[in-house]
């Protein structure tokens, strides 16, 4: 009954772990532990040979398969993972022939309990050094690696076969030495290790292979405790432990197949479909992008070409008051035409990349009136009051050319969407460890949630007066704000204005007494 208690724990376990696989995979492993469990009952020396030759099928694909997966590793701690238990296989292929019962070996009966602790110590020391590895990108000296592994393994069978140099593990009638149980509760210790590792490291592990892994290394665990206390070598313990050990040899091989053969399979077919996205971001961008230019660019030319036909068929027959408005109309398509194209360049540049801006420590009130002075007219014009409200003391670390963009676009949106005799205010202040800058308009407002979730380039529309927009300028804003290490948010209401802030950290900025 113990034991059929235990193989319905085991059976359990196992089926949690795959509840996503296959109903047929899951009653495929449920019959082979079954057959198993028959197996050890009619002939126990069948049962370990079986169970053995499972967990060294197992060790050398894992060998095999990180072995030619090894150029699609960006670092190499599943190669080195993939190389111990190719040595790990063998020593265990020896502890097999070596098992009391099977005659090999006629001069001692217990090599395979000395074999046993010899490649679990392997095991458990080369995990441990595989998740050190982990996430440092170190491409580790493969044959000098395989060279240290023969070296390790040819030490190993020399001193147990050829020797005295390993110590008794096992003596007949005693059961276990204390070297055995000591170096058992010694592997368990690297094993906790290797457990807090993948642990510390789980978020540079995929969902799945930090669950196999962590599970392969819990039952690599539940396989030692069960070798600490047996005194028999057909006992029930020793038939526990090698259940373990083929639960954990099987799902390090699965964590080894998912990262080796799903994953990049996965990753090659996620960057398929992300290219194609941008196929196709890059598409609608241009179809924007030539509408912009076609539209806006156009018709304020069809304005001035029509202004000059005006002026040669004789001015002096029009009105003066229509004339003049002539002239408005032409200096406003001017002076948006100036801005798109201002605009279309800037973003060309950050599309284009590889510019590198040069930052420097300014005075922000500086900066404000510099970039508000070319502003003022189209202000007045509009009978908006701006407002600045910036310290004289205060300091920002940017790149004064985009800066000068950034504010720009700025307060000509906030002009455009100002209704006349409003007021537009620009106040700065430090708050803890941030400086913020805010830009606050009294218009008409617009609704956050449309502009987050849509793509603001050549998303326009037009302001109180009729006024259009270059579609690019939100975009701007907000990448040269980044550009400049900083984080720009948007708060607004319908009917009640928009208020947009820039915030930058304190460390860049300095205050002047």
């Amino acid at each position: 009954m113990k034991n059929l208690f235990s193989i319905n724990i085991i059976l359990y376990m196992i089926t949690l772990r795959l509840r996503k696989e296959s109903a047929f995979f899951i009653i495929a492993a449920a019959a082979l532990i079954i057959l198993l469990y028959v197996t050890q009952m009619r002939n126990y020396l069948l049962f370990h040979g079986i169970a053995e030759i499972f967990s060294i099928v197992i060790a050398f694909s894992i060998f095999i398969i990180s072995w030619n997966g090894k150029k699609y590793y960006t670092d190499d701690y599943l190669l080195f993972i993939g190389i111990s238990y190719l040595f790990i296989g063998f020593l265990d292929l020896l502890h097999t022939f070596g098992y009391s019962g099977m005659g090999v070996f006629k001069d001692y009966d217990f090599y395979a309990n000395q074999l046993w602790i010899a490649s679990r110590f392997i095991e458990a020391i080369a995990l441990l050094i595989a998740f050190i590895l982990v996430g440092k990108r170190i491409k580790i000296p493969v044959y000098l690696t395989l060279l240290i592994f023969v070296m390790v393994s040819t030490f190993t069978i020399y001193s147990i076969f050829f020797s005295d140099l390993f110590p008794v593990c096992f003596i007949p009638g005693n059961g276990l030495t204390k070297f055995k149980i000591y170096s058992e509760y010694l592997i368990i210790m690297l094993l906790v290790g290797s457990i807090y590792l993948v642990f510390h490291k789980r978020t540079l592990f995929s969902k799945d292979t930090y669950q196999l892994l962590m599970w392969s290394l819990v039952f690599t665990i539940i396989s030692e405790l069960s070798f600490t206390f047996y005194i028999n070598n057909y006992g029930f313990s020793n038939m526990l432990g090698h259940y373990s050990k083929i639960i954990s040899f099987y799902l390090i091989y699965k964590a080894i197949v998912v990262k080796s053969i799903q994953e990049p399979y996965n990753i090659i077919f996620q960057e398929l479909r992300n290219n194609q996205k941008e196929l196709q971001k890059s598409n609608d961008l241009k179809t924007t992008l030539f509408s912009i230019i076609s539209h806006d660019l156009i018709s304020p030319f069809l304005v001035v070409s029509s202004f000059v036909n005006l002026i040669e068929n004789g001015p002096s027959d029009i009105p003066k008051e229509e004339f003049q408005e002539y002239m408005d109309s032409l200096k406003d398509s001017v002076e948006s035409t100036s801005l798109l194209l201002d605009n279309l360049l800037n973003w060309a540049k950050l599309e284009m990349g590889g510019e590198k801006r040069h930052k420097e420590s300014y005075l922000l009130k500086d900066l404000i009136n510099k970039a508000t002075l070319p502003l003022l007219p189209s202000y007045h014009k509009k009978k908006v009051s701006l407002q600045i409200n910036v310290p004289e003391s205060i300091q920002l670390y940017v790149n004064k050319d985009t800066f000068d963009i950034i504010v720009r676009n700025i307060l000509s949106n906030a002009l455009k969407f100002s209704f006349m005799n409003s007021t537009v205010e620009i106040n700065a202040l430090l708050e803890k460890n941030h400086l913020i800058i805010s830009f606050k308009d009294h218009g008409t407002g617009m609704n956050i949630n449309e502009v987050a979730s849509s793509q603001t380039i050549g998303v326009t529309k037009r302001g109180t007066l009729n006024e259009k927009g270059s579609g690019l300028g939100l975009d701007l804003i907000k990448r040269y704000t980044k550009d400049n290490n900083g984080e720009m948010s948007i708060q607004s209401n319908i009917g009640e204005g928009t208020e947009i802030s820039l915030k930058f950290a304190v460390s860049n900025n300095k205050n002047i007494n």
